[in-house]
This record gives structure tokens, sequence and C-alpha cells, in this order.
């Protein structure tokens, strides 16, 4: 009778290990390694593509900044102006959207102005009654668009 019985919860055992096509869950394959590379590619073909990649994907943002990413700010006090360099290491980067949409400019409070020349792009970002003023340059590398200096002007 033992016997029976072990065998019986064997049998259960080892039947609900099997799983049936239909219950298994979806594969979250994207694609090939080919299509994966093409997409990539893509992504440079012009500074608008690559900026929108940019602003909606933050590990690839975070991967296209040459860190420590040095920059200039500028302290405009009563004194006169006063310069000196920064740097940004990735524990200190905040995440940049310059997403902005010129058909409605009132729904944001800044303006971006953005000028490609060859292979250098610069975002210019302006508060609006705020003091907010940085410049942002990319510079394509290696057929990659690069987050590489930044000015801050912001009072």
């Amino acid at each position: 009778m033992k016997a029976l019985y072990s065998i019986t919860i064997l049998v259960l055992l080892l039947s609900s290990c099997n799983v049936d096509e239909k219950k298994k869950a979806p594969s979250r394959t994207i694609g090939s390694e080919k299509d994966y590379k093409e997409k990539a590619r893509n992504q440079d073909t012009t500074f608008y593509v690559f900026l929108e990649h940019f602003n909606n994907d933050t590990s690839f943002q975070l991967n296209r900044i040459d860190f420590p990413l040095c920059g200039k700010v500028v302290n405009l006090d009563s004194e006169g102006p006063e310069t000196f360099d920064d740097t940004i290491y990735v524990n200190e980067y905040w995440i940049k959207d310059f997403t902005y949409d010129e058909k409605q400019p009132d729904k944001f409070d800044f303006t971006r102005e953005i000028q490609v020349q060859g292979d250098e792009a610069t975002i210019e970002v302006s508060g609006k009654e705020t003091g907010l003023s940085v410049t942002y340059t990319f510079r394509k590398t290696k057929g990659k668009w690069m987050l590489v200096w930044f000015e801050d002007y912001s009072t």
C-alpha cells in the first residue's frame, strides 16, 4: 500500500512539472542581433533621431555621456562674472529631458534652441523668468552622438 501511495505521489509531482505549451510565458526576445545592431545604427542617423532616443531612454542617455562630464559654470553676481570649471560624475548626473513642443510653447517653463553644424550640436535651455540658462554640447564621435560639454550661466 505504501508503494502504491508513493508511486501515486511521484506521478502527480512529475506530471505537474510538465508545462503545457499554451501556458508558457510569451518570449521577450526583441529580435535578432542583426535587428539590434540595425536599430542602434539608426539611432545616430541625425541629431534629432538621436535626441528622441536620448530623451526617452535613460540607459541610452547614460551611455551617451562622456563621463566625467566637464563644463563651465559662470556665476553672474553683483561683483561681476566669476567663471569656474565643473565636473559631473555619473553618480551626480540628473537625467535630462529636452522634449519641447514648439507648437505649444506656453506648456513649458523654459525655451529650447537647437543648433546643428556638421558633427556638433548645441542645445540652449533658458528658463522663463527663472534665471535658468544652460548650453549642452554634443559631438558625433566614431558615428555616435555624445554629450561632451556643458556651460551653465544660470543666476
